[in-house]
């Protein structure tokens, strides 16, 4: 369906010729049967059923799936712990790990739970070439004579948990599967933050405010008193019942509610003060709770007032710390950036204690999802600084299930960076640009790298909370703009007769007109504003009439309909936008 790109068809051809090769399948036939266990195993069909249905795309030949009841054959792939006896019994490591090997004329693939899924999309990528950009676009290369040379391949995951909260990861199952992704519900009970889903105000507030924090001498209910013993029994209580009616999930968090507000009575400040931080009596309160489940992983955040960590007081073995750098800059990693330099200095302290850590990391621009965000060039520094400490998970925080700016070159970039860490960055930004922009390609690159060289000119901050009216002085000046607009509507132009590439290149121009529709409201009267005075009167420039109307155009063509994290939505903000120009 998707034009062949040259090098990719280099890369797969050169992975796939071997000195005495295996040959599963010439002039689009096949000999080759693929063979699951007889008795019923955990993700066994479904790899089968994936590399059935991508083998005879590449090949054009039809491979017949067969369970090892069956006599055996010469020309097998299996998949599992068939009873061939060639399945990898010594594989060990964490949930997802897998190997593929060829032995002879077979090809094994073997994995722990769904490992097994993702040995199949491993070789499908590695192997044959193909590539999963998105929800919406799989590359398959056309190979009738498929020839693959010795394997012997075993990886593990990154981390046992890795999270990505972008549209691809939320919507696409084989997206997930294919990059070895996880949603929350797969492995979590409770998440994010949960003081009041574990002692609801709610129901508890009225009664006894002293569960609740005490601020300026007054209980309000912004976070819980954990030095309240009832508190800790009724979280036990709400954490057991919660349990047992989703016994195999594997994290619950008991972590802070978002905002301030932490409770500031005489116990909960002797805790604190005793160990030098606001962890002194949330850990604590923690530690309490992990006692109660040994067998579970209890997660609470280090965010906010509760970054820094504790002097003196460790995290118990099975509490994991999921630290979140939210106040960072984004324009230059945070591995190097002075401004970041309060958070490399707590990470060390939580490794110091001995802390199991997890990260919340953050990527897009949740105030204005519809806004350029030069942050591409930080992706890779941030994530490899991370996983040097060997974290429990990952979760990276997008724009959930809106696009925003780049949205899904950032979910192929990070994507690819939770499932194979050590893959070239630039290439994988080139290989998804060529392949989802088609003949927009070449504009779209020099976009990208003009609005990250531009934006690494200045030493400002940037924000996951700004705005593009912030950086009009800096990256995002009005001439910039235009000039950016400009070659996008350009390359608008060169996709106009195929639908699918005119969409996407839409999705490109809108957070460009959306820049501009709001300096404008900035500038007001003045240069690039929104109204001119003329005849004596003012009146609404027309630019901005045609901006508006184009930005509407291709909202709707795009589907675009929220616009931020709170849920501002496009009618909302053009009905504000018709009431500006009207009142003038």
């Amino acid at each position: 369906m998707w034009k062949c790109l040259t090098y990719i068809v280099l890369i797969m051809q050169a992975g796939i010729t071997y000195a005495a090769p295996i040959t599963l399948a010439s002039g689009g036939k096949t000999s080759y049967r693929i063979i699951v266990p007889a008795i019923e195993s955990p993700f066994a069909g479904q790899a089968a059923s994936a590399l059935k249905k991508y083998l005879q795309q590449i090949t054009g030949a039809n491979f017949e799936v067969s369970n090892d009841a069956t006599t055996p054959g010469k020309f097998e792939i299996l998949i599992g712990a068939t009873n061939r006896g060639l399945h990898a019994e010594g594989l060990t490591g964490m949930p997802g790990t897998f190997s593929i090997r060829t032995v002879g004329d077979k090809l094994q693939f073997s994995g722990l739970e769904k490992g097994l899924l993702y040995s199949v999309y491993s070789f499908l990528e590695k192997y044959a070439g193909c590539r999963k950009f998105a929800a919406d676009q799989t590359y398959v290369p056309k190979v009738p004579n498929f020839k693959i040379g010795d394997i012997n391949f075993t990886e593990s995951p990154i981390a046992k948990f890795r999270g990505l909260h972008y549209p691809g990861p939320e919507s696409d199952q084989e997206f997930l599967d294919w990059h070895k992704l996880q949603r929350i519900d797969d492995v979590w009970g409770l998440w994010g933050h949960t003081f009041f889903k574990l002692v609801p105000p709610s129901k508890y507030f009225d009664a006894h405010p002293e569960y609740y924090s005490l601020v300026n001498e007054k209980r309000i209910p912004t976070q819980l008193c954990l030095t309240e013993p009832a508190v800790a029994d009724i979280t036990i209580q709400s954490l057991e019942e919660a349990m047992a009616n989703d016994p195999d999930k594997i994290y619950w968090s008991v972590s802070q509610n978002d905002g301030g507000g932490q409770c500031m009575c005489a116990r909960c400040t002797a805790l604190n003060n005793k160990y030098g931080a606001d962890q002194g009596s949330l850990l604590t309160f923690v530690n309490k709770i992990a006692a109660r489940f040994p067998a579970k992983k209890i997660v609470t955040l280090a965010y906010g007032y509760s970054r820094k960590p504790p002097v003196g007081l460790e995290p118990s073995d099975n509490v994991v710390v999921m630290l979140a750098p939210i106040e960072v800059s984004r324009l230059r990693s945070f591995a190097v950036d002075p401004r970041s330099a309060g958070f490399r200095a707590d990470l060390e302290g939580w490794r110091s204690a001995g802390a199991w850590l997890m990260y919340w990391d953050y990527v897009a621009q949740f105030t204005n999802y519809q806004s350029p965000f030069p942050n591409i060039n930080t992706l890779r520094p941030n994530f490899d600084y991370l996983l040097k400490t060997h974290p429990e998970g990952m979760f990276i925080q997008g724009s959930g299930e809106q696009r925003s700016d780049f949205s899904e070159l950032r979910t192929y970039m990070l994507a690819k960076m939770l499932s194979e860490p050590g893959a070239d960055t630039r290439k994988i930004e080139t290989e998804f640009v060529n392949a989802y922009y088609g003949p927009a390609a070449k504009v779209i690159h020099s976009y990208l790298r003009e609005l990250q060289e531009n934006a690494s000119k200045f030493n400002v901050r940037l924000d996951i909370y700004d705005n593009p009216v912030i950086p009009y002085r800096t990256y995002l000046q009005t001439v910039d703009l235009l000039k950016y607009t400009s070659a996008i509507e350009g390359a608008l132009k060169l996709v106009k007769d195929n639908a699918v590439m005119k969409k996407r290149v839409e999705q490109v121009l809108l957070p460009l007109q959306f820049a501009l529709l709001q300096q404008a409201r900035f500038y007001g009267i003045e240069n690039n504003g929104v109204f001119v005075h003329a005849d004596n009167k003012w009146t609404v420039r027309p630019e901005i009439k045609k901006l508006l109307t184009d930005f509407e155009v291709h909202a709707f063509n795009t589907g675009t309909d929220q616009l931020n994290e709170d849920g501002l939505k496009l009618e909302s903000y053009l009905a504000e936008w018709r009431q500006h120009l009207a009142a003038g």
